[in-house]
């Protein structure tokens, strides 16, 4: 009689949960390193985008750059007739796959802080929307600042109401050196220093050149008004209004400027992807057979 061969029914189940516990094993293994390898290509991708972001802002840039020197190579031509206005028009022309724009303005036609009246200085901050109480302190604390005395002025304020206010310096009594220095001065905030920076110079050692100055600077001068200053944006064609037919044949030629040899040039430039760089310089030109320019301030993203 045959004997019966022993069972091997628990062993065989045995072995089959062992491979589908392998296999589960397999299987998250596998989705880890999709997880992973999803991860390293996202981070790839991501940094292969901040990388081609950094390439475009700097072409952006060096077009910006590219735009100051071409301006400054045009109003260093000996001949007036080939060099740009002069007058904040902006300039456009297409480099290196870019839009650069660029505008040239005489700096005479800004407010020096250094030579500015107190009556020019009162139309300043009227014009930044300073109330006319707050206007007196303002006027005589920049004029306590620049110059060279340590007497206060009714309004002003010297060294001791610095030291009043929490300030761990007092009045400069000199002029100022930069723009900038405007902020220190008791009584500008940042917002307003925001609001007067397009509009003041330390680099134009004397009074406002009409024909070169903005519209906001018009209206700070002495006896200004809207209608007066619109009508001579308009004499010079930059007013936003066109005048009547009649009044554009009768119009008197605009008053040329006078260069004085130092320009404030902005210069944007902007690519396809939406890079884009701004680049502010104060120049000074020295023209003739020696032609040459310093750079009196730079400012990026102005």
């Amino acid at each position: 009689m045959k004997q019966r061969a022993p069972e091997t029914h628990g062993h065989g189940v045995g072995v089959k949960r062992q491979r589908g516990l392998v296999l589960v094993i397999v299987l998250w293994i596998i989705i880890l390193l999709t997880v992973i390898a999803t991860g390293f290509a996202y981070s790839m991708r991501t940094e292969a985008n901040l990388a081609r972001n950094a390439v475009d802002q700097a072409r952006a840039r060096y077009l910006a750059e590219a735009g100051i020197t071409r301006a400054i190579l045009v109003m260093l031509h000996p001949d007036p007739a080939r060099r740009w206005p002069s007058d904040g028009s902006v300039q456009r022309f297409s480099m290196a796959q870019g839009n650069v724009r660029v505008s040239v303005r005489d700096e005479s036609g800004f407010i020096d802080l250094n030579g500015a009246s107190p009556q020019l200085l009162d139309g300043l901050f009227r014009v930044a929307g300073v109330e006319e109480s707050s206007r007196a302190s303002l006027v005589d604390a920049v004029l306590d600042w620049r110059d060279r005395d340590g007497l206060r002025r009714l309004h002003g304020a010297e060294d001791k109401e610095y030291y009043q206010f929490g300030r761990d310096y007092g009045a400069k009594d000199a002029g100022f050196e930069a723009v900038e220095e405007l902020q220190l001065v008791l009584g500008v905030s940042p917002v307003l220093y925001r609001q007067l920076e397009p509009w003041i110079t330390v680099h134009s050692g004397g009074g406002v050149n009409r024909a070169a100055a903005p519209r906001a600077v018009l209206l700070a001068l002495p006896g200004a008004s809207p209608e007066a200053v619109d009508a001579e944006l308009a004499n010079r064609g930059g007013s936003p209004q066109m005048p009547s037919p009649g009044a554009q044949r009768r119009r008197p030629p605009p008053p040329a400027i006078r260069p004085s040899g130092t320009y404030r040039i902005t210069s944007s430039a902007s690519l396809d992807s939406g890079a884009n760089a701004r680049l502010g310089a104060v120049v000074q030109l020295t023209r003739g057979k020696g032609a040459e320019f310093s750079v009196l301030d730079w400012k990026a993203g102005t």
